[in-house]
């Protein structure tokens, strides 16, 4: 698909700071991950730690907590790793979901997903036959 990025504003839970940060979109990785420069300046406190595994295969444990995000006119809030220093800042599966995003390969750029929602009423209306 080849890597492309895309520009977000994260904010901390208090939404007062705001950073504007160029983000690779990668949809291997399941979380966001903000690098350690980024949560110093947002102040951003750990929530709980969680392990992970990195692409070769070592495993890892992380600090999370929650932001603010926006992106193309979207926000949502997201429990992101809070990275080290050296972390580059990735947009992982879990928060393009959870703004309604999906990745376009050929073009490398992210548009609308198709959201879908289960519709059950009372009486069965709605809801699959039973055989």
């Amino acid at each position: 698909m080849g890597v492309f990025h895309v520009s977000v504003r994260i904010r901390a839970l208090d939404r007062t700071a705001a950073i504007d940060v160029d983000m690779i979109v990668d949809t291997g990785a399941t979380r966001t991950l903000l690098p350690g420069k980024l949560v110093d300046e947002l102040r951003l406190q750990p929530d709980q730690r969680r392990p992970f595994r990195l692409a070769n295969g070592e495993p890892v444990d992380r600090d999370m907590g929650w932001v603010w995000l926006e992106c193309h006119g979207r926000s949502t809030y997201t429990l992101a790793i809070l990275g080290e220093q050296a972390d580059a800042p990735l947009l992982g599966a879990i928060t393009l979901e959870e703004l309604g995003f999906e990745v376009d390969p050929v073009h490398r750029a992210l548009r609308l997903a198709p959201e879908y929602m289960m519709a059950a009423t009372e009486g069965g209306a709605g809801t699959p036959e039973e055989g």
